[in-house]
């Protein structure tokens, strides 16, 4: 009789199965651990690309700015423009003139288009203008001492003759920022949802008006600012802005002084610093990323300011008060 013993019929089918399933099962593992390398590498390749991305966008904010003559275009435009605005294709430029009216013009034809729109009711000359950084309100300060506020956009359509682009402008309330009655000579506008409306206007004597029109629409405030004897007297501010959400105020003088205001509180507007950033007068200034700042503080609280003593730069810590001026 024989020793060797007969494997159990199946065994052998069985035992091929489980190397095959084996296979499969080490197969699937190596595979799903190249993939989840790969996926590893491709996440941080994308953050290397979106740093490099920011960073080359950003790169620009760290060197002098350098504005260059793109186009020429000779059109039969107002005399005396106060305020021009372009639409995003740069085919019509709506120019508010110091008659009072809205003027369409258009680029390629390089005359005026439509009938003027009339920005001012009743009598009274335009003698500045402003917009928001939105560029949807317009507002037009007259010889009388009021400012018209105009909601603005443009309407564009298309036609079988192509691309149609309007001015959209309508009326939406007249405020009296100075009695008696004085031409304003300069203003600012800001307009927020979560703030409401602010103007900031000096008229020829040099005083100084803030408005504020609440969030809610339903409470008007007018207040006199008073000027910092740092600054000169009234009639020495030269300059004006407001940040975009109203908040602070820039005036520079022609003693090359600058002063900062809170006017949260338009009624209890603060003077937070007064300083000097030039020999000569502060012929303009303007918030740069003023809406950025109020949720992340320096970033967005930068104060650009041009001086006539040359091109400088005055960065100014609103939060705290702390700033310094350089040569740009």
């Amino acid at each position: 009789m024989s020793n060797l013993s007969v494997p159990p019929a199946g065994t052998e089918p069985e035992e091929r199965a489980r190397r095959a399933r084996q296979r499969r099962l080490d197969f699937t593992d190596r595979l799903a651990a190249r993939l989840i390398s790969l996926g590893g590498v491709l996440v941080v390749l994308s953050v290397i690309a979106i740093v490099i991305f920011v960073g080359a966008g950003a790169l620009p904010l760290l060197k002098r700015g350098d504005a260059a003559l793109e186009s020429t275009t000779d059109v039969e435009a107002p005399r005396s423009a106060l305020l021009s605005l372009t639409e995003d294709y740069r085919e019509r430029v709506l120019v508010v003139g110091s008659d009072g009216h809205a003027h369409v013009l258009d680029l390629s034809a390089g005359s005026e288009t439509g009938v003027p729109v009339d920005l001012i009711p009743g009598a009274g000359s335009a003698t500045v203008a402003a917009t928001d950084l939105d560029n949807r309100l317009i507002a037009i300060g007259d010889d009388q001492g009021r400012v018209h506020l105009q909601e603005f956009s443009w309407r564009v359509t298309y036609t079988e003759a192509g691309r149609q682009v309007e001015p959209d402008i309508r009326f939406a309330r007249t405020v009296r920022l100075f009695e008696p009655p004085a031409p304003i000579k300069r203003l600012a506008l800001s307009a927020h949802l979560d703030i409401g409306l602010r103007l900031v206007a000096q008229n020829t004597d040099g005083r100084v008006v803030a408005y504020a029109y609440d969030a809610d629409w339903d409470e008007e405030t007018t207040a006199s600012l008073d000027i910092p004897t740092a600054a000169g007297a009234p009639a020495d501010i030269v300059a004006l802005a407001l940040n975009d959400y109203g908040e602070r105020l820039a005036l520079g003088s022609r003693n090359g002084q600058m002063a900062i205001y809170d006017l949260a509180d338009i009624t209890a507007a603060e003077i937070i610093q007064v300083t000097r950033v030039s020999d000569t007068a502060v012929t303009c200034a303007g918030f740069l990323l003023g809406g950025v700042g109020r949720g992340f503080g320096f970033v967005g609280r930068v104060l650009l300011a041009t001086l006539l003593c040359g091109p400088r730069l005055l960065a100014e810590r609103l939060g705290k008060g702390e700033g310094a001026a350089w040569n740009g």
